[in-house]
């Protein structure tokens, strides 16, 4: 799964993760553990400094999913790269999905849709794009877009190879059967 604070360990945390979130409740799991000492895994430290390493960035991305409501996603694409996992904020305001374009030969392009979910108001996305996807490469690009909402409930956002998004759907009020889907397009 790549060396320490590699892209490739950052895509394999980000998996882990979209795991945890959507099997959880199905599996009895209230509490996780992903445990890299440190160098190791989430966070570098120098003599003079500490900052996240590309396990961490994708731990920070996921936050947003702390404390919500796991909402039913649908089924990973048919060829397998893209994994997601969805998730409404506690007052009912917020949508978040986080997907994770596994590919690495081209981009694909999500169009999320949101049932029970009308009048979003805005939707936004933060990338991690890796420069390249390599066991030696060790950084993510930040990538923070702003998405056109389409009929009130869906938006389009596009993956590079090998990237993580968080898309975030605001401003509205989901009912308990909030359904996520997304189309993929290559």
């Amino acid at each position: 799964w790549g060396q320490p604070g590699s892209v490739v360990m950052g895509l394999f945390a980000a998996g882990v993760l979209n795991i945890l979130c959507r099997e959880a409740g199905s599996m009895g799991i209230e509490q996780a553990c992903f445990i890299m000492p440190v160098n190791e895994g989430a966070i570098k430290v120098t003599p003079q400094a500490a900052a996240l390493d590309t396990a961490g960035l994708v731990f920070a991305l996921y936050r947003a999913h702390h404390g919500n409501r796991l909402l039913k996603c649908a089924d990973a694409s048919p060829d397998g790269d893209i994994d997601a996992c969805a998730s409404l904020s506690p007052g009912g305001e917020q949508v978040f999905v986080t997907a994770v374009n596994r590919g690495i030969t081209g981009p694909c392009t999500l169009d999320l849709v949101v049932k029970d979910f009308d009048g979003i108001a805005k939707a936004s996305a933060k990338l991690l794009v890796p420069p390249r996807i390599d066991r030696s490469e060790t950084a993510f690009n930040v990538v923070d877009t702003e998405l056109t909402v389409i009929d009130g409930n869906r938006v389009s956002a596009t993956l590079p190879p090998g990237s993580i998004a968080r898309v975030t759907f605001g401003q509205a009020a989901a009912g308990p059967e909030t359904v996520v889907r997304w189309t993929e397009n290559i």
